[in-house]
Formats: C-alpha cells, structure tokens, sequence
C-alpha cells in the first residue's frame, strides 16, 4: 500500500491552490521593492529597479508545487501498473473540484491583503484547510488536476470502493482499468 509522505502530502496540498497563486500574482503586482546598492555584482543591473517581490513570490510558489505535482503523477505512472481493478459499478466525483473551488479558493480572493489581519484570517484558514486534506487524504481534490483533464471516479469493485483519478472516461462503459495506487485509497490509471 502507497504511503505519501508528510511533506509531499503539503506540497500536493500547496498545488491545489495554483490558480489563486495566480490571481495572488496579478493583485500584489504593485507591491514592489526597490532594490538598493548593495555594491553586489550580481544585482546590479537591478539596482533602483522595483521589483513585485509579493507576485515573485506566488511564482515561485506555483513553479514549485506545480513542478512537484507533475513529479509525484510522473513517477507514480512510471512503476506501471500494480492491478486491474474489476469494476461494478463507478461514478464522477468532479463535483468535489468545483465544490473545493467554491468553499476553500474563491474567499482567498476577496480578501485585502494590504490588511495585516487578512494576512493573518488568510494563513490560519489555509493551515486549517491543509491540516484536513492532508489527514484526510483528499489531496486528489485539485483543481490542476481538472484543468488537465483529469476526472475523479468513484469505483465500485465488488470488494471495495476506490477513488481513482483518470484522463480516461470511465462512465458509463465502467471497462477494468489499470491502475497505480498514488495514496492510501486513491489510484492514478496508467
């Protein structure tokens, strides 16, 4: 049985979050820096500059934990897969993404973050919200991995039922697939 570690759980957790990272980037763009003379050779072509060093942030944010996301699914289909899953009965459960959207990204938009309280609202509600998909295990409820066509399904295999996330339509032929386990529970097809 896949066991995902504590830190690449939160980092699965941090992707989920890419498309307010990029709101997040557009509206701190004018929060800028202006970078001064260190007498540093390698900064100076940026001295005096103004530098959106929040929006610079959220890139980083987003280059990191999108970069991890597609490492996880990348190595996880390469060990090829483990069964084949006899399949009932299935149904989509993309409904869960849109649901995600709604309650745990759309707030964090409106919020203004020139507020020091906001800030905070901001960083105690996301920890809150990690702490739960990360024990809960519905890291697979990713609105990165909708954007790229994944769908998320509910199989019913006689002996279990099984989350397994697919580029594949499933519904309504329900056919066997081949599967990898990505967590405990959740199976990614290869």
């Amino acid at each position: 049985m896949a066991e995902l570690r504590s830190g690449v759980k939160w980092l699965l957790f941090l992707s989920s979050y890419i498309p307010l990272y990029f709101i997040l980037v557009i509206n701190h763009r004018k929060i800028n820096f202006t970078v001064p003379d260190l007498n540093i050779a390698v900064l100076s072509p940026l001295v005096g500059q103004k530098v959106p060093y929040v929006s610079l942030f959220w890139l980083l944010l987003i280059a990191v934990s999108g970069s991890f996301l597609y490492l996880v699914l990348k190595l996880r289909q390469s060990k090829g897969g483990e069964r084949f899953a006899s399949i009932d009965s299935c149904r989509s459960r993309n409904d869960l993404v849109t649901n995600y959207i709604l309650v745990y990204v759309f707030p964090f938009v409106v919020l203004d973050y020139t507020q020091a309280t906001n800030w905070l609202a901001f960083i105690v509600f996301f920890l809150v919200i990690g702490v739960i998909q990360v024990r809960s295990n519905h890291l697979y409820v990713n609105p990165v991995l909708a954007i790229f066509n994944y769908d998320i399904y509910e199989i019913d295999t006689g002996d279990e039922i099984l989350t397994v996330i697919t580029k594949d339509d499933l519904d309504p032929s329900c056919k066997p697939v081949k599967t990898v386990e990505l967590s405990n529970g959740v199976y990614l097809t290869v």
